[in-house]
């Protein structure tokens, strides 16, 4: 039933506008999707891209042509291995998400992502690298690295001064340098 249910709706959402995707509340087609990132440019008022589950997914597009970006829900994305460089500019970008892209190996070598508040990389169990810190980040509340294959974090984390949450369970983290802003780090999760 939900299935079905899940049917109508797009089905009443694709009724909204069938010959100008850009005009949708949302997409689901393939080829919807990619005539609004390519043809259309108001992608600029665009907050929120959710392909969660897109195991089709190998690499990210240019974000530069989606600056008000607020959420990036790439979740699951299991073939996902290449993120494009442009990600790590996006400056009103608060929640992150790539749990489970297991074939991810390597993000931006830099991220400046003032306005961040929530990053997961939860079971990118490939993932050796965590960015280095380039400017304020200090809205940076939680930062979830289990399940990845990152041995060592770089010095920049000192720069997270806001991070309550810090998960390192089952990572390959053994020891680091650096140190924590302990005044408002409330959860460290470091079970091995």
């Amino acid at each position: 039933m939900h299935d079905l249910l899940q049917e109508l709706g797009k089905e009443i959402v694709h009724c909204e506008s069938p010959e100008e995707p850009s005009r949708l509340s949302r997409l689901w087609l393939t080829e919807d999707v990619i005539h609004v990132l390519k043809c259309n440019r108001s992608l600029e008022m665009l907050k929120l891209i959710d392909l969660r589950d897109s195991w089709n997914l190998i690499e990210t597009p240019d974000f530069t042509e989606v600056p008000n970006l607020e959420q990036l829900i790439l979740q699951h994305c299991t073939r996902l291995s290449k993120i494009h460089v442009s990600l790590g500019e996006l400056k009103l970008l608060i929640l992150l998400d790539l749990n489970g892209c297991k074939c991810l190996k390597s993000l931006p070598h830099k991220i400046s992502l003032e306005s961040l508040k929530v990053f997961i990389l939860s079971d990118c169990s490939r993932l050796k690298t965590l960015p280095e810190i380039v400017g304020n980040m200090s809205c940076l509340l939680e930062l979830y690295l289990d399940g990845t294959a990152i041995e060592e974090l770089p010095l920049s984390v000192e720069c997270l001064t806001g991070l309550i949450k810090l998960d390192l369970s089952g990572s390959a983290i053994r020891e680091w340098s650096c140190t924590f802003p302990s005044n408002n780090l409330k959860i460290l999760s470091l079970w091995m």
